[in-house]
């Protein structure tokens, strides 16, 4: 035998992931094996509007194109233009 392979399973879910490596060896020698996620990047769909009364807090719900495995960041701006202080 000159040489031989490693299979590497892999589960195909439906969440959004980030890159994911490992590390193998052998005899000393090393390599690395990367999954790659195939979900379409998870974007905003839709944002509630809200009206309240001065001093309630008003809540804006941020709809999601999938699930996310872990935490992520989006931007967000203040588009004013009758707000006074």
């Amino acid at each position: 035998v000159t040489e031989f392979t490693i299979t590497t399973p892999t589960v195909d879910d439906a969440l959004k992931e980030d890159t994911e490596a490992y590390e193998i060896s052998v005899g000393g020698v090393d390599a690395t094996g990367t999954i790659l996620d195939n979900e379409a990047d998870i974007k905003v769909s839709s944002v509630t509007s809200d009206e309240q009364t001065e001093g309630t807090d008003l809540v804006h719900t941020v709809t999601l194109s999938g699930e996310a495995d872990s935490a992520k960041e989006y931007d967000f701006t203040f588009n004013t233009g009758t707000v006074e202080a």
